[in-house]
Order: C-alpha cells, then structure tokens, then sequence
C-alpha cells in the first residue's frame, strides 16, 4: 500500500458555534470519498480532561465545555471494501 501524508497547520483563529458547524461540514464534503466513509471523531484536551465525541453536536453538549477552547482535533477515517483504513484526516 502506497502512503502518501501531507501536514498543515491552520493558524489560531477564534471560531464561533456556527463556525464549528460549517468547518466540519467543509471537512466532510472535500474529505476524498472511499467505499466506506467512517465516523468523525472530535476531540479537546481541557485542563485535566479530554473530551471526545463523535459529531460536533455531541461535542458542543458537553457539560465540562468551556467556552474557549485552545486546540480542536477532528479526525475523519475512510474504509475499503475490505474494512482496511483506506484514508484519514486528522
């Protein structure tokens, strides 16, 4: 299997509710296609905590969510016809 990784960083930028909203709808639809699309999982690490969920709703309802995050993580995996990863975005 050929692997190919490209890295960026995106610079700090305050983002609102709605922002959130559309940076993953952004992600979902220019993440390259594969047989089988696999689950978004976001992710913060907050003090002594590390809150994931998979949406962005799940995310936001969170009770230990403080109102400014520093890092967000959102990860996004493909899968093959043969449930071997084919692609993720992290």
């Amino acid at each position: 299997m050929n692997i190919y990784q490209k890295q960026s960083n995106i610079h700090p930028c305050k983002l609102e509710r709605n922002d959130l909203f559309e940076l993953i709808r952004i992600v979902k639809e220019t993440f390259p296609l594969s047989k089988k699309q696999g689950g978004i999982k976001i992710s913060s690490n907050i003090y002594d905590i590390n809150i994931r969920a998979n949406s962005i709703e799940e995310f936001l309802k969170h009770y230990k969510l403080p109102d400014i995050i520093n890092r967000l993580n959102i990860e996004l995996i493909g899968w093959d016809e043969n449930s071997e990863i084919d692609n993720i975005l992290q």
